[in-house]
């Protein structure tokens, strides 16, 4: 006859005694209070309902560390991955965020400035912490994929904020095309952190956002990070 043993301890318990996860280590050196202080004063009628914050939050961070592409294979990797699903704070039990919940909350937390002003707090603390210098940066763009379908030239609406297409040369010299963003990136060379980032469609050159760029730069750390030399590509070269 065969009995099957019942485990003696909850999954909650027999996590405690597991080392912690790359995900769970991150986390806890994170403190997102501003934001979801800024989150809860926001009153939209169209939101996540049923879902903690703060998971939905680690779930993003999540997507980032695991390289995970869209929302569909977000979803997906929680539905199916119990300690993944923990890691990121969701109850074990319940049923995961659907696609439309994480692309809802997305939406929400880009309409907040908490994010810019965290950023603005840690570059502060990292230069106290010597980490980053600020005497040299260097300034680049990277390209980013539009999740929506791309169009032809002839409908895009040329906003200056959606999706365009793009070209530019990679590190071997080849000429790549693509329909998205660019993020432009002003960076320290001592620590590879960035300090700066604007965003822009594809179609914009790298050029038409280095003075921005530096401009905000310049007005967010002024008389805490002084540059003396400004490094770019011949890309820059106008």
């Amino acid at each position: 006859m065969y009995i099957r043993q019942e485990c003696l301890l909850s999954f909650d318990e027999i996590i405690k005694y597991q080392p912690k996860t790359k995900l769970e280590l991150i986390f806890s050196q994170l403190d997102f209070t501003s934001i979801l202080n800024e989150l809860t004063q926001q009153h939209a009628t169209r939101g996540p309902k049923g879902h903690s914050e703060i998971a939905l939050l680690y779930s993003l961070i999540a997507m980032q560390v695991e390289q995970i592409k869209t929302f569909k294979k977000l979803i997906d990797r929680l539905k199916t991955d119990p300690v993944f699903r923990y890691s990121c704070g969701f109850n074990v039990l319940a049923v995961p965020p659907s696609q439309s919940t994480s692309s809802r909350f997305m939406t929400k937390l880009s309409k907040t400035t908490a994010l810019e002003k965290d950023f603005e707090t840690q570059i502060i603390l990292a230069k106290q912490l010597g980490i980053i210098d600020g005497t040299n940066v260097s300034i680049d763009s990277t390209k980013i994929d539009a999740y929506e379908k791309s169009k032809p030239a002839s409908k895009l609406q040329n906003d200056g904020i959606s999706a365009n297409w793009g070209a530019k040369r990679d590190t071997d010299g080849n000429k790549i095309r693509w329909f998205g963003y660019k993020l432009h990136i002003l960076v320290d060379c001592k620590s590879d952190l960035p300090l700066s980032i604007l965003l822009s469609p594809a179609s914009y050159s790298d050029g038409d956002l280095a003075i921005p760029l530096i401009k905000k730069f310049l007005a967010k750390f002024s008389g805490v990070l002084n540059p003396k030399y400004f490094i770019m590509d011949s890309g820059y070269d106008f």
